[in-house]
């Protein structure tokens, strides 16, 4: 079990995927159970900041492309109008 420093998005839903399908199909032992939701509660914490901050920096990167706009005569040469 790696730590959430140490993941990537891939990893942990991953992780948690394996977690959820061995709680449903009750392969986990009473004695692990609280140990396995105790990490899944990390694993979902870990993604839904990791989405959060994707998000954000999709966001940051977009706006930057609206207040950079390409000048024309770069624009028409790549339509070939020039």
């Amino acid at each position: 079990m790696a730590r959430t420093k140490e993941l990537t998005y891939g990893q942990a839903l991953a992780e948690l995927e394996d977690i959820i399908g061995r709680i449903e199909s009750e392969e986990v032992d009473v004695d692990a159970l609280a140990e396995k939701v105790k990490r899944a509660a990390v694993l979902i914490r870990f993604c839904k900041e990791k989405l959060k901050s994707t998000g954000e920096d999709v966001k940051k990167v977009l706006s930057e492309m609206d207040m950079k706009p390409a000048p024309l005569n770069s624009v028409d040469n790549d339509l070939g109008l020039l």
